[in-house]
C-alpha cells in the first residue's frame, strides 16, 4: 500500500502511459432507517379536547470508499436525526363559534462526513496545520491529484452540519352565521438555522503532481 493511502494492485489491468485499472473492488452502500410517530388525544371537557403528536426520523447511510478510506471517488456518509411535534386544543366557544391553537416544532439535523472523518492524515504526513485539533471537520487528507492514481480526499462538502429548527405557532377562530363563515387569527414561524461549510478549511487543499 503506497504510502498507506493507496491500495496494491489486485488486478492485471492495462497500461497506458503507466498502469491503470489495476485494483477491483465491488462496495455496497447501505441505509438505515428507523422512525416511529406516538399520538395522544384526550377530551378534557364536552367543548375542550387536546391532542399531541411527536414524529421522530433516525437515518444512517454509508458509502465505503473503495480500497482505503483515503481514497476520493464521491462517497459521502451522512446521519440524520428529524423530528415533528406538536401540541393540539381545540374549544367550542358557542354552537357558532370555536377556537383552534396549534403549536409545532420541526428539527432536521444532518451530518455529512467522509471515510477519512476524525483522522489526521495531514498531519501525519507532515503537512503542517493540515489538519487542526480546534476545528474537528478539517481531519482527513488532502486532494491529492497525481497521475496516475486516484486522487485522495473526500468531497469538499462533507464533515458538514445541516440543521433547521422551526418553531410555529397557530391560532385561529371559526364563527359561523347563517350561511355566512369568518375566520381569522394570527400565524407566526421562527426559523434558526446552522450550516457548517468546510471547504473552506485545510482538510480541502488541493495538491496536483505530475507523474
Amino acid at each position: 500500500m503506497a504510502a498507506g493511502i493507496w491500495p496494491d494492485a489486485n488486478a492485471p489491468g492495462t497500461f497506458r502511459n503507466g498502469p491503470v485499472s489495476n485494483f477491483v473492488q465491488n462496495n455496497s452502500q447501505t441505509q438505515q432507517v428507523d422512525q416511529g410517530d406516538i399520538k395522544v388525544d384526550y377530551q378534557i371537557t364536552s367543548n375542550a379536547r387536546v391532542f399531541a403528536r411527536e414524529s421522530y426520523d433516525h437515518r444512517t447511510y454509508t458509502s465505503p470508499s473503495p480500497g482505503d478510506v483515503f481514497i476520493g471517488n464521491g462517497q459521502e456518509n451522512s446521519e440524520s436525526w428529524d423530528h415533528n411535534a406538536v401540541i393540539g386544543y381545540t374549544h367550542t366557544l358557542s354552537p357558532s363559534a370555536s377556537s383552534e391553537l396549534r403549536l409545532g416544532f420541526s428539527r432536521f439535523n444532518t451530518f455529512h462526513f467522509g471515510n477519512d472523518y476524525g483522522i489526521d492524515e495531514n498531519n501525519i504526513l507532515g503537512i503542517k496545520n493540515g489538519n487542526l485539533a480546534a476545528f474537528p471537520e478539517s481531519s482527513g487528507i488532502a486532494n491529492f491529484n497525481i497521475n496516475g492514481l486516484v486522487a485522495t480526499g473526500s468531497p469538499g462538502s462533507t464533515n458538514a452540519t445541516r440543521l433547521a429548527s422551526v418553531y410555529e405557532m397557530n391560532e385561529a377562530i371559526t364563527w359561523t352565521r347563517g350561511a355566512h363563515t369568518l375566520k381569522f387569527g394570527i400565524d407566526a414561524n421562527r426559523i434558526d438555522t446552522t450550516v457548517t461549510n468546510p471547504e473552506v478549511n485545510p482538510r480541502a487543499s488541493s495538491i496536483s503532481i505530475a507523474a
